[in-house]
């Protein structure tokens, strides 16, 4: 794939889509670290950028599906019993969010329907 072809819309979901990855494959991958400051980046990636499932089906089709399980991940978004708090997540000013809010909308994400 040529990136000079692409538009910049384009190019930010790639990008997104590599650091989303990257936390599912945290999360939800052999890594299994499940640290807070992951769960928080998703938070902002999935409410502020795209969709789930614009971001899943991108990755689907880059990634494949079996590199990629949009069930397995929406139930590990909803799953928060064996989170790591050890490293806190930084905030940019204006932009903090409390836990519960962090958690409620990465549930609601999770309970979507397909």
């Amino acid at each position: 794939m040529h990136l000079e072809i692409l538009s910049p819309e384009q190019k930010q979901l790639l990008s997104l889509i590599s650091h989303f990855k990257r936390k599912h494959y945290l999360v939800c991958g052999t890594a299994k670290r499940n640290k807070w400051k992951d769960y928080v980046d998703l938070y902002f990636i999935l409410k502020e950028y795209f969709s789930f499932d614009k971001i899943a089906t991108k990755a689907e089709e880059l990634f494949f599906e079996s590199y990629f399980n949009k069930k397995l991940f929406k139930g590990q978004l909803a799953y928060f019993a064996d989170i790591d708090y050890s490293e806190e997540a930084e905030f940019l000013p204006g932009f903090e969010v409390s836990e519960d809010e962090v958690k409620s909308f990465l549930i609601d994400v999770a309970t979507q329907p397909f």
